[in-house]
């Protein structure tokens, strides 16, 4: 416990440090790739997107190692939820979820998942992943087509490696696939929410952006799968 508890605090640390980082990256990411000398200018100086994305990133990264600890699980995790943070930022401004952070992320996480998975001593974790994949992917996919004004297909790209990881803390296939649907809901839930009160304030036509209620989903599903035994306590 204590070990977790001083884990996380540097992993907050880690977080908040790394929030400018990003913040400058999220800044033209929507366009292309950052240059190092882009990211890197300014050092740690703060404006709001910086303190937005440090202060993301600490309360995430404090919260994959309390949930994770020091095993191997741990980074990747960390990985996904700085991409997450940087997703949220692009789509919040842009109304966009570009290619060139989704399809490398994807690239990176499934070897990433396979190895892991099978170091442990768990092989079949990655067939849940991989269900959980596939059954994001197809039912964005499936709300796309119904109403594309309504699911952009970037995030229907997203959902690819959103599912990847919520398959992945699944204890079977049964599992993976009401914890997909779990993490659809509470994303749901949330961007219902906040629609209903931007239609409030501002009126019709205004638009606004289903990723990062996407990623808050899927985040709320790994931090609290190991408390939801009716999901993960179903039989392989």
């Amino acid at each position: 416990m204590v070990v977790n508890a001083l884990l996380a605090t540097v992993c907050a640390v880690v977080g908040l440090l790394l929030g400018p980082f990003l913040a400058r990256a999220s800044g033209v990411l929507h366009e292309r790739y950052p240059s190092w000398s882009e990211v890197t200018a300014g050092g740690l100086s703060a404006g709001p997107r910086a303190v937005g994305c440090g202060i993301g990133c600490a309360v995430l990264f404090a919260s994959a190692a309390l949930r994770w600890g020091p095993s191997g699980r741990l980074v990747p995790h960390l990985a996904l939820f700085a991409l997450l943070v940087v997703v949220a930022a692009v789509d919040f401004e842009h109304l966009l979820i570009p290619n060139r952070l989704v399809f490398p992320a994807v690239a990176v996480a499934l070897p990433l998942i396979v190895a892991i998975s099978l170091r442990d001593g768990r092989p079949r974790s990655v067939g849940f992943a991989l269900l959980g994949s596939a059954v994001y992917f197809g039912g964005l996919f499936l709300t796309h087509l119904a109403s594309p004004a309504g699911m952009g297909f970037g995030d229907v790209k997203l959902a690819v490696l959103l599912g990847l990881f919520i398959g992945w803390a699944a204890s079977g296939y049964s599992s993976a696939v009401l914890l997909v649907l779990f993490g659809l809901i509470v994303a749901c839930l949330l961007g219902s929410v906040i629609g209903i009160a931007l239609l409030i304030s501002r009126g019709r036509g205004v638009q606004y952006p289903f990723g990062p209620w996407l990623a808050l989903g899927t985040v709320v599903v790994l931090l609290a799968a190991p408390s939801i035994p009716t999901l993960v306590a179903l039989p392989r």
